[in-house]
């Protein structure tokens, strides 16, 4: 069998407890088969999934249905092999599943677990994708739209609150994050919450001064940085198109001097940079920074102006697999890779607790954005596109029952998607609408980069997951342990 999560619920059928009996009925789920030496296995309704040796495939799963009694005849110890295969969610005993479709959903009902404020849309970049068009002249978010965007939040979201400043380049209106982080902080204590306070910058702003007031305010910062200087300086540039990649660099290295924690790195993956996928990674790691996450160009803003900037799919997979083969051999190892650790939690976890990779994904359910007027959107790359109201007459809780988040909710039950019946469909979440609005101007079309590397990547990581532990100790090395015993 291959390797699939430990932590999956702990079983309780009467059959474990008391051992198999002859006529315990064995029925398989519906399944999908893809075979190379061995069988991987997938069940598309509950994200079940297993490895197995050609002999067990003939021996269990060319039959809909048998018994322990005749089960047992031919396999050695078929107690352990049928206790792991309900495990993985490939059976079925009596008519019990580790995970019925009743039970088993995608993703959670509205529970907030994450605000994000867009505090300004200025910025002093004038990056060649950027999907909110963004440059030096804009507005900024007043006081009392932040103040009642946090209190509505605090009313409807988990104990813990991530608040993420946004823009634009939030580092430009950081008097006003403070103000918002300490009105935050005050307001959330009297109900007993917590606000973990985030924001993602260019880096541009990352004075030793700046970065000793984040971190005395405690706000983690990501930052925005396209991998090497040529690449970064072809997309990521002033008004003025000069290079902005030096002033990023520099300040980065002064953080390493001082000794602070390195941020995170979010890396737009374009034509220009996607061939340097696996060289970004390792320069990071041999640099030490905490983690990477690749974001995808997609046309929208200023990026419908830059078809020529979209990356090939398939060299965006190619890249990948070349990563998995470097973790495998450990040559990169301390660097989480988030969107590895995606991919992987929704492998190895029933649960999905990735918001971007449920299926519908979290956006107006785990994560609401407001705008720098009050807007709400559900997602910061929905912006402007799917408007749910504004926090000034409305609350968040109004607004996830609104017209915009109905038609959003309708798409993945729309059985005219080609997504309804593909059978990674448990796994890659469906595609992202912002991505589909960008290119169809309609959340239920699929972008061709999501929908290539959810019929692919996860074949993959499957594979690697069964020939080795390798995978799986990355993904418990990197994995939130506090949000697996939640679980």
């Amino acid at each position: 069998m291959g390797q699939n999560a430990p932590y999956h619920p702990t079983v309780s059928l009467n059959c474990f407890r008391r051992g198999f009996r002859g006529g315990d009925f064995i029925s398989i789920l519906p399944f999908s088969s893809f075979k190379d030496g061995k069988r991987i296995l997938i069940v598309s309704d509950n994200g079940g999934w297993g490895v197995v040796s050609e002999r067990v495939y003939n021996l269990i799963f060319t039959n809909s249905q048998s018994n322990y009694r005749s089960l047992s005849k031919n396999i050695d110890n078929a107690d352990e092999l049928l206790k792991a295969l309900y495990n993985q969610g490939l059976i079925a005993i009596n008519g019990d599943t580790i995970v019925n479709k009743e039970q088993y959903k995608m993703y959670k009902e509205y529970q907030l677990d994450m605000l994000i404020l867009r505090v300004t849309n200025k910025c002093n970049l004038r990056c060649a994708y950027c999907y909110d068009s963004c440059g030096m002249n804009g507005q900024s978010m007043s006081e009392q739209i932040g103040q009642k965007a946090i209190d509505s939040a605090l009313e409807q979201c988990a104990p813990v609150l991530d608040v993420c400043f946004h823009g634009g380049e939030p580092l430009t209106e950081f008097d006003l994050m403070k103000r918002l982080l300490e009105y935050g902080k005050m307001r959330a204590a009297e109900g007993g919450k917590y606000i973990n306070f985030i924001c993602q910058t260019n880096g541009l702003l990352l004075s030793e001064e700046m970065v000793e007031n984040l971190y005395k305010n405690e706000i983690g910062f990501g930052v925005s940085l396209d991998g090497f200087k040529k690449s970064h300086n072809q997309c990521r540039v002033f008004p003025n198109n000069e290079s902005s990649v030096d002033i990023v660099l520099d300040n980065l290295k002064v953080m390493r001097e001082k000794k602070f924690p390195l941020p995170g790195i979010l890396t737009t993956v374009t034509s220009r940079n996607v061939l340097d996928m696996v060289e970004i990674c390792e320069f990071f790691e041999e640099e030490g920074f905490s983690s990477i996450k690749f974001s995808f160009f997609f046309p929208q803003g200023r990026g419908k102006a830059s078809a020529e900037l979209h990356p090939n799919p398939k060299e965006i997979l190619r890249g990948f697999k070349e990563i998995i083969q470097r973790i495998v051999n450990r040559e990169i190892w301390n660097l989480r890779i988030n969107n590895l650790i995606e991919y992987l939690g929704n492998i190895l976890l029933f649960d999905r607790v990735f918001m971007c990779k449920r299926h519908p994904c979290g956006a107006g359910r785990s994560l609401m954005t407001v705008d720098v007027d009050g807007t709400m959107y559900p997602c910061d790359c929905l912006g402007g596109n799917v408007k749910l109201g504004n926090i000034s007459d409305m609350s968040l809780q109004t607004a996830y029952r609104s017209e915009g988040m109905r038609k959003l909710n309708e798409r993945a039950e729309d059985a005219g998607r080609k997504c309804f019946t593909c059978i990674w469909k448990s796994f890659c979440g469906g595609g992202c609408p912002a991505h589909s609005f960008a290119c169809f101007d309609d959340v239920r079309g699929i972008y061709d980069i999501d929908c290539f590397l959810g019929r692919t990547i996860f074949k993959d990581l499957m594979w690697a997951l069964a020939d080795g532990s390798e995978l799986l100790e990355y993904f418990n090395y990197h994995i939130d342990q506090e949000l697996l015993i939640k679980l």
